[in-house]
């Protein structure tokens, strides 16, 4: 396309007009090549869930846990050995519970398993160490508070391509994202459109609203982590810059031409678009 045209400016030097208009044809495909440039787009991040949220709690950041455990080993719930009814005479090693013995009830009956014994430094083991959060109050004052495990999040714009048909462009992106061990995936057709802007001196390809909200829902908690503008990501320039050039007029003295563009308007066609350039020279 770039070829094109500065061979289109190069027979327009010698000829005395002020002013020319230009075609370019953008197949389909060239302008797919153009959006392959940007790559596939992705960001990822730790999000700090806020489960008090509903609260007027807000802005939480982790601070740290609390590790619940500690260095005592008492033992509780310790079973009683027993001592059997005269006559009777215990298995070695056995131990029984402090429930008063039956009538009737013979030694073979007598020999019940005792309770294992629990520790303190047991129950403590299985304790989950307590996260703490550092969040803005509802009075907005910074306090801490029980906080919850972070999550980690990742998005990509993936499978992007432009679709040109007669008199319409379309643009198609699939947002496949996650959040923790969830995955999920958000595919749409928006329509897009070229432009010139004539501040910046560029051909614009700008695709139309299209952003995708990546969420954290649990145990009936949904908030928004962030929001992925595809449109803003996937949308680009072709540059065009004013340039200068040295020619030789018809008396033989060398001159130099300035040439820029000054307006545009594009047609699309089945699998292509004809963008008309108007371009001044001075």
């Amino acid at each position: 396309m770039k070829i094109l045209l500065l061979v289109t400016i190069a027979g327009l030097l010698g000829s005395p007009c002020l002013a020319q208009d230009l075609e370019l044809e953008i197949t389909e495909p060239s302008l797919n090549h153009l959006l392959s440039q940007l790559g596939d787009p992705g960001k990822s991040g730790i999000y700090q869930v806020n489960p008090l949220g509903a609260l007027g709690y807000s802005s939480c950041q982790a601070l740290g846990t609390i590790d619940c455990s500690g260095s005592s080993s008492t033992t509780t719930n310790q079973p009683t050995t027993l001592s059997p009814p005269s006559g009777l005479v215990a298995p070695t090693g056995q131990r029984g519970t402090t429930t008063p013995l039956a009538r009737n009830v013979t030694p073979a009956d007598q020999q019940v398993k005792a309770t294992a014994a629990v520790t303190l430094r047991d129950q403590q083991a299985k304790l989950t160490p307590v996260r703490l959060s550092v969040c803005q109050g509802p009075n907005g004052k910074q306090v801490i508070v029980p906080g919850a495990e972070p999550v980690l999040w990742q998005w990509w714009i993936t499978n992007a391509h432009f679709t040109i048909q007669a008199g319409q462009l379309a643009f198609t992106a699939n947002v496949r994202y996650r959040v923790g061990a969830r995955w999920f995936s958000d595919q749409r057709t928006v329509t897009a459109a070229v432009s010139f802007d004539a501040a910046n001196q560029r051909i614009r390809i700008d695709v139309s609203a299209f952003k995708v909200p990546v969420r954290y829902a649990a145990s009936g908690f949904n908030e928004t982590i962030t929001e992925v503008d595809v449109g803003r990501y996937m949308s680009f320039g072709i540059p065009t810059p004013p340039q200068t050039f040295q020619t030789t007029d018809l008396d033989g003295r060398l001159r130099s031409v300035n040439f820029q563009i000054q307006t545009a308007s594009v047609q699309y066609l089945s699998g292509k678009m004809q963008v008309k350039l108007y371009a001044g020279f001075n």
